[in-house]
Formats: structure tokens, C-alpha cells, sequence
């Protein structure tokens, strides 16, 4: 039996991570695998650990910890944070608390999705949903590799359909509208397979400042409140649904030069990119005044505003973008 210790950070942090804390799923499972090329067969488990696990720490040592200048390295040495590392983009990021147990989203819950092309390079998809409070819950991807243009429209439409879902919001990288010396785009390819989509907003600073934004925290949702917290963040992700997601977004590491941007030399942002395409599509749609009563002041307003009353709406109505509808081609709504 061989036993290692070790903190986290340094140039192992990578190789250690997806050697014991990822095939793990962090410490919850332990897994059995074999020992070259013999029939022999060895397990693998990984014990998290945190200073104040240790009753022979004295009050000095735990002074030293706390006293660390840099958040995330004081997180990795005092905490045991795999997540955490020197030069994180996304300080916020905390397992603990942005990742959740799947459950059953209701239906009445708006759905988006954000792509992100790629073919050597992944290409990425991520589903969220919105609830009421307005906090985002990212609950399926999509993330493979030499998958053609059509190939991935069919896996996302399946996904969905699979899911019974028919009005999903589809925002995607815009490289996909150039033309690559080919009559056609990668959209165009989208488009003829029935897999409508919008054309992403790409502004890196605006996109970026709000996912952070939304790993900031918020009033507690209904999970939390259950564990008697009064705040959580404002966005969420599946933790059986989604692996890639939570070990892509706390690895993305800061722009050096571009302290608002996030490096893009060398790593993997597939995953990130698709949350900023899809967080600034959140929330943006124009959505109707709703009133209980006819108001007196309606009279002599242009008439390009609409209204609309409660006995009317559907709630789970999405509205047409630019002209053109989003989703299943063999489900307009």
C-alpha cells in the first residue's frame, strides 16, 4: 500500500488532479485499475484534507496560513482547494459552493444554450436554465473532438429532444458565420440540420464581467436556504452532469497583459467561452409590460409598444430574435 501527501499548487497540481481528486469525484469514489500490462490490479483512492483536520496544528501555524497575501494560494494551503491556483481568473469559483446535485428543472424555467466551434479543437455546448430569482443553473454539455459541423447540430438537437425540450434559446461562437472557402457556414450547416441558432454577442470584457457577476453571490436559493445559508451564487452547475465545466472554469487562468480578459495561449477556454456567449444572452430579449388592470396612462403611448395581460401569457413562451425564430425547425411557437 503507498500512500502520498501533498498540497496543492506547483508543477504536479495538474498531473495529481486528474490522477487521484478528478477519477475520485473528489474523494467520493475510489477506482481499480490495472498494473501494466499484468493481471494485477491496484486501487486508487483520494483523501481531502484540511489544516484544521490536523488537532496537532498549533494557533502559530494557523496564523501563518491565514496571514498568506494571495486568496487562492492561502485556499490551497489552509483549505486543501484543488480549484484553487496563482493568476485564477474566476477568484470566485469555490466547489462547495457553485456546484449542486442534479435535480428536475421545471419546466416554466427559460432554457439557453452556448456553443462553442471547434473540430481538432473541442467544440462545446453548454445548456443553463433561468429561475426566478434569475439565477442560472447549467445543467448539460456537449464536449468532444474531430465531430463535423452537422454531426454536431444532431447532438444537440438529440439532447434536447431526448429532454423534451422544443424552445431553447441557441447562442454560438461567431466564427461559425464565416465562410471558410466553402459555399456555406458553419451556421449554414446548423441551420439546414434544423438546429436554429443566434449569433453570439463576443465581447470578451462585458461577456467576462458578467459571469463573474453571476459566481458572485445573491440571496440563497432554495438548496441553500435548506442548509440554513442566507446567500449562495447567483449561477449553478450539476455536479453529475457536467465534469467538464467544473474542472475547465476554476483552471482558466488570467490574461497577464489583459488583467479583465482571460489568456487564451494554450488553454483550454472551449467551456468558458460558451458560458460568456450564453450569459450575455440571458436576461437581454425584450419582454412584454404586463398589467392586472388597464391603466389610464396606455392612452397616447407610440405604438410601438406592446402590452399584453396576465390571462394571456404563456409561461413558457420565448420571443422571436431579430425576426427569426429559435429552436426546432419542426416546432415553431
Amino acid at each position: 500500500m503507498l500512500f502520498r501527501s501533498t498540497n496543492p499548487g506547483g508543477v504536479g497540481h495538474k498531473y495529481l488532479k486528474d490522477r487521484f481528486v478528478n477519477p475520485t469525484q473528489r474523494g467520493k469514489t475510489v477506482y481499480t485499475e490495472k498494473v501494466g500490462d499484468t493481471n494485477l490490479t491496484k486501487s486508487v483512492a483520494f483523501i481531502p484534507a484540511k489544516a484544521t483536520d490536523n488537532p496537532h496544528i498549533n494557533e502559530g501555524y494557523e496564523a501563518v496560513l491565514e496571514s498568506i497575501p494571495d486568496p487562492q494560494r492561502r485556499a490551497a494551503m489552509r483549505d486543501g482547494d484543488w480549484d484553487a491556483m496563482v493568476g485564477q481568473f474566476f477568484e470566485q469559483w469555490q466547489y462547495n459552493k457553485h456546484v449542486v446535485p442534479a435535480f428536475d428543472i421545471p419546466k416554466e424555467w427559460p432554457r439557453y444554450a452556448g456553443i462553442d466551434y471547434g473540430y481538432a479543437a473541442p467544440f462545446a455546448v453548454i445548456w443553463l436554465a433561468v429561475d426566478q430569482d434569475s439565477r442560472v443553473w447549467v445543467y448539460r454539455e456537449i464536449y468532444a473532438t474531430k465531430v463535423n459541423a452537422d454531426q454536431q447540430a444532431n447532438l444537440i438537437l438529440e439532447a434536447e429532444r431526448s429532454a423534451g425540450e422544443f424552445e431553447v434559446v441557441r447562442v454560438a461562437d461567431p466564427s461559425m458565420w464565416g465562410h471558410r472557402g466553402t459555399p456555406l457556414s458553419i451556421a449554414d450547416i446548423y441551420g439546414l440540420e434544423g438546429c436554429g441558432i443566434m449569433q453570439a454577442d463576443n465581447d470578451r470584457i462585458n461577456g467576462w464581467s458578467r459571469v463573474h457577476q453571476h459566481l458572485n453571490d445573491g440571496p440563497a436559493c432554495e438548496y441553500h436556504r435548506a442548509q440554513g445559508k442566507e446567500s449562495c451564487p447567483m449561477l449553478h452547475v450539476f455536479e453529475e452532469r457536467c465534469p467538464m465545466f467544473i474542472e475547465t472554469i476554476p483552471a482558466l487562468p488570467r490574461n497577464s497583459a489583459k488583467p479583465d480578459d482571460a489568456e487564451t495561449r494554450n488553454v483550454d477556454d472551449h467551456i468558458p467561452d460558451a458560458l460568456r456567449y450564453v450569459i450575455m444572452a440571458v436576461g437581454t430579449h425584450a419582454r412584454p409590460i404586463i398589467y392586472d388592470e388597464d391603466p389610464a396612462f396606455r392612452q397616447g403611448l407610440p405604438d410601438t409598444m406592446s402590452f399584453e395581460r396576465n390571462d394571456s401569457r404563456s409561461s413558457n413562451a420565448l420571443p422571436l430574435f431579430g425576426g427569426m425564430f429559435v429552436g426546432d425547425l419542426g416546432s415553431p411557437f
